[in-house]
């Protein structure tokens, strides 16, 4: 399975919505930042790969992070 999505692609669309929704992306960080578009489309990127391939390893990262935060703000 191919296809032609590109990381430029998805920072342009995410890009877009952030034009609709009139934010300006004024990160401290720059790309590096996880909440930055450029680090975001990337990741995306780097995702569907992953799970293109069969693998699941950023995307089981990504909810033990979730966890371990919300566990450690619960309590």
């Amino acid at each position: 399975m191919s296809h032609d999505v590109k990381a430029d692609d998805i920072e342009d669309y995410l890009y877009d919505i952030l034009d609709l929704l009139m934010i300006e992306e004024e990160l401290i960080g720059g790309n590096k930042n996880p909440a930055s578009i450029n680090y975001m489309s990337s990741h995306i990127i780097r995702v569907m790969e992953e799970l293109q391939s069969g693998k699941k390893t950023l995307v089981n990262d990504f909810e033990v992070n979730i966890y371990n935060n919300v566990k450690m703000f619960k309590g």
